[in-house]
């Protein structure tokens, strides 16, 4: 049932954005965020995702920055494990 609002509430929820700092990627953080959801926000650029992550005023403790390539395996490999760690020490 998706609430009065229209969004659908993501409290206690980790989510995973990729291309996190731009376009559509940096909307769907902004929603996640807004309703609940700590969220790994992925993209190419450290900087871009810092950026982003000011930008959209999270807070501390509710979302991580990982630089990688989506189309890199072991990058890939490396932003699941490490929101994977970060879940189970937050």
């Amino acid at each position: 049932m998706v609430p009065k609002g229209g969004f659908i509430m993501f409290k206690e929820k980790v989510a995973i954005v990729t291309g996190a700092s731009g376009g559509i990627g940096k909307e769907v953080v902004k929603q996640l965020s807004e309703n609940g959801a700590k969220v790994t926000l992925v993209g190419t650029s450290q900087e871009k995702l810092d950026s982003t992550a000011k930008e959209l005023n999270l807070k501390e403790g509710t979302y991580l920055t990982v630089p990688a390539n989506v189309v890199k395996e072991d990058d890939v490999k490396n932003y699941v494990e490490k929101k994977l760690l970060r879940n189970l020490v937050v």
